[in-house]
């Protein structure tokens, strides 16, 4: 019998202050396609109640823009942003994952800083979303173990990181499919391991089939556990063709999610989406890991730039070599 393998798929949410009103009085029919994204993901989690199991990074900086007076009245021609909020607050099977006040790396930050800035995105979640978040995505994938302190103290329990960037208490790579223990001075909080190559079909392009084959060829070279396989895959949820187009049903809800859930309703399918704050509660990780030694200094030191760069303007549109890459993953299935 094929093993159950729990999936918990998220979605990174940001726009750059001001940036949805920009595109407004520039480009009101891709300010249109993203904001469909958004009604998307809220929508079928509605749709499927059952099954459906998101996480999304709501970042603050994209949720002030959305509450707005401003920008929703601009934008009442082209969707409801009340009705999607209110979407997101009423899906239940919807998990949020913060990412800071102002959706920018910690370690980059005075120290004295971080405590305001996980109480004050949690705060504004819960106002908006009805719910605070239970794990952590850290900004441009910088992350430092002093920032374990500050997380459990705020409240998290999880946070997200590349399997990469981890390394077992033995000194081997992590499980990719399995959870671990981050601890420093005397706090300890669960690390998910998220998987880059799964993380970029769900970015460019895959379907259910696929995402069942190639998950039961990598979990057979896992190590056994009593817990359950878990994959974690991580992308963004409004940029890019795969996530915009405006013919649904060959983007990722139409093509992959839809499908996928689907499938999950008949009870045979050997993927199962799952709540990551579920998980970590019911299957406490029990081995340690730590961060590779320089991947602090690593990702910080190309950081600012990639933030600044990030923060001028949305990620373009998918180019025709990418696109026909994104074909190429479909086609492998």
């Amino acid at each position: 019998m094929l093993p159950l393998i729990q999936h918990a798929l998220v979605l990174h949410l940001y726009q750059p202050p001001g940036n949805l009103q920009q595109l407004l009085r520039q480009e009101e029919e891709e300010l249109r396609r993203i904001l469909l994204c958004y009604e998307r993901i809220a929508r079928h989690a509605h749709k499927y109640p059952d099954v459906a199991r998101m996480h999304v990074v709501f970042s603050v900086p994209l949720l002030d823009q959305l509450r707005a007076p401003a920008l929703i009245d601009s934008c009442r021609h082209l969707v409801d942003i009340p009705a999607i909020l209110e979407a997101f607050r009423g899906a239940s099977n919807i998990e949020f994952i913060g990412s800071g006040y102002q959706h920018a790396p910690l370690p980059l930050m005075p120290r004295e800083d971080w405590e305001e800035q996980l109480r004050s995105e949690r705060e504004i979640m819960e106002e908006v979303l009805g719910r605070v978040p239970r794990g952590y995505w850290p900004p441009e994938a910088v992350f430092s173990m002093e920032m374990v302190p500050a997380l459990v103290d705020a409240g998290y329990e999880y946070v997200l990181l590349g399997s990469s960037t981890l390394v077992a208490d033995d000194s081997q790579p992590v499980d990719p499919y399995r959870t671990y223990q981050l601890s420093y001075k005397g706090d300890r909080i669960t690390v998910v391991p998220w998987d880059a190559g799964f993380s970029l079909a769900q970015e460019r392009g895959l379907d259910a089939p696929w995402l069942a084959d190639e998950l039961r060829n990598g979990v057979a070279q896992s190590p056994v556990s009593d817990a359950p396989y878990l994959l974690t895959s991580c992308s963004d949820g409004e940029n890019g063709e795969w996530f915009r187009r405006v013919d649904e049903e060959e983007g990722f809800f139409g093509h992959f999610f839809s499908p996928y859930m689907e499938f999950c309703e008949t009870g045979e399918f050997p993927v199962r989406p799952e709540n990551l704050t579920r998980y970590v509660r019911s299957h406490p990780a029990k081995q340690a890991a730590s961060l590779r030694n320089d991947i602090t200094s690593e990702r910080s030191a190309g950081t600012r730039k990639a933030t600044a760069s990030r923060r001028k303007n949305v990620r373009p549109k998918q180019s025709a070599a990418t696109r026909k890459q994104s074909r190429a993953i479909k086609r492998k299935s």
